[in-house]
């Protein structure tokens, strides 16, 4: 209760500091992303632990237009899940934005009204959730156990991999659930700056993490 106490201040008043400092920033993106996409730069998305765990509205910036967005997923086995196959091409700004995870700005203000931490589980889509629920009921039984916030970045935003499925997801969301700590934020914020400032592709699939153990919270780094 104490360190959730702690972590719902800290992240509070990071997010504050962090608005502020990156206010130019976000001023400059929506006005590129008006005059890229001619929309609203902003979108907003009910996600969640699980179809009824940890549901929010998630805020982001825009990379795709409306028309764009119209992406399949794949039913077809647990490798697929969290994959999409997509009839648009990305262009070489809002690629960048999304490499950067600069469109993530926003969760801020997630995490600001305490919806989200800086540090937990991917929140997923509605389409991820349903998927997961009919076609992978035990790893969404699983991942109800989940008591942490869904978080900007954490293990599997940074170390995981989308081709890998749920079962990657799920191994992730445990692994940090059971070994939250100062020492493996500092790890994943450390991935976390690694991408950010090397455009490496957030969200999945950058860099792949191995654990000694399934209980292990020593962490590997490698590409």
């Amino acid at each position: 209760m104490c360190r959730s106490v702690c972590i719902r201040i800290i992240d509070a008043f990071l997010s504050i500091i962090l608005i502020l400092l990156t206010l130019p920033v976000q001023l400059f993106l929506v006005l590129l992303i008006l005059a890229v996409l001619k929309e609203n730069p902003v979108f907003v998305q009910e996600r969640g632990i699980t179809s009824d765990s940890s549901r929010f509205v998630l805020i982001k910036f825009r990379t795709i237009s409306r028309k764009q967005r119209r992406v399949n997923y794949s039913t077809a086995g647990k490798n697929n899940f969290l994959s999409y196959s997509s009839n648009f091409e990305v262009s070489k700004m809002m690629d960048l934005i999304r490499r950067t995870g600069l469109d993530e700005l926003p969760q801020l203000y997630n995490v600001l009204f305490g919806q989200m931490n800086f540090i937990g589980p991917r929140p997923l889509m509605n389409e991820d959730l349903a998927l997961m629920e009919k076609e992978f009921p035990y790893y969404n039984n699983l991942r109800r156990s989940v008591k942490s916030k869904p978080g900007i970045t954490g293990l599997w935003q940074i170390y995981g991999s989308r081709a890998e499925g749920v079962e990657n997801l799920i191994h992730y969301d445990l692994l940090f659930e059971k070994n939250k700590s100062l020492r493996m934020n500092f790890k994943i914020i450390a991935g976390t700056l690694k991408i950010i400032l090397t455009a490496s592709n957030f969200d999945g699939g950058a860099y792949h993490f191995h654990a000694k153990s399934r209980s292990s919270s020593e962490l590997i780094i490698s590409k």
